[in-house]
């Protein structure tokens, strides 16, 4: 698996610092946990659309807060 963790590496660079940029509001509200747990009970079920789901929202999530953050700044 080291060509994966070579992706996730490198994805992880590139956004984490937008990620440090909404922690704390993460941090207080605890905003995507439950994307999170729906994608873990759909992995523990094998449950690929349960997984997929998941995941898609938590992008689509993370991206309109993403997004409504640039629109605050500037």
């Amino acid at each position: 698996m080291p060509r994966l963790v070579s992706m996730i590496e490198s994805l992880w660079v590139r956004i984490g610092p937008s990620l440090n940029d909404l922690y704390p509001e993460f941090a207080t509200s605890r905003v995507g946990v439950s994307n999170h747990m729906e994608a873990i009970a759909g992995l523990e079920a094998s449950d690929k659309a349960r997984v997929q789901a998941a995941i898609e929202k938590d992008i689509r999530d993370g991206y309109r807060r993403l997004s409504s953050r640039i629109k605050e700044q500037g």
